[in-house]
């Protein structure tokens, strides 16, 4: 019997230290790239957004890829290509990984392409607190890359 899965993944990772530092003029082939590398790994990117300090993705991984090596290869490659346009440039360790049911998809998506406007009233520390609550996570401010959001 073959298996079937639908496994939407919301992904969430900033800049270390959230430095202000991913320029707006870079956005389009950043999220082209990652859109690469979703579709290389038999995946999906369905919506990527964020502003300077982070990213947010939303996008399908086949059960044969871990989400934690999926996520690691985003932020490695990511980040060789944006060393070489920002200097210095790094990701934080830590990330977050939310599952998004089909039905939530499409809400998923406006929320991930609002993200400028949404900025405009929110830090970036608030939303990742509010996207833990959301999905029952106690932060532990004993980990340094959760830490960093609540400390």
């Amino acid at each position: 019997m073959a298996s079937y899965t639908s496994l939407t993944y919301h992904i969430v990772f900033s800049t270390e230290h959230r430095r202000p530092i991913i320029h707006r003029r870079l956005e389009s082939e950043l999220h082209s790239l990652f859109g690469s590398l979703f579709r290389e790994r038999d995946g999906l990117l369905i919506a990527a957004g964020g502003v300077e300090d982070h990213v947010h993705l939303l996008g399908r991984i086949r059960p044969r890829h871990a989400v934690a090596e999926v996520i690691r290869d985003l932020k490695s490659f990511s980040s060789g290509w944006l060393g070489g346009r920002v200097p210095e440039f790094s990701w934080q360790l830590g990330y977050g990984a939310f599952s998004v049911s089909r039905s939530s998809e499409a809400g998923v998506t406006a929320y991930i392409r609002k993200q400028r406007e949404h900025h405009r009233r929110r830090s970036s520390r608030d939303e990742f607190l509010q996207l833990l609550t959301a999905h029952d996570i106690e932060p532990d401010p004993r980990d340094p890359t959760v830490g960093e959001f609540i400390g």
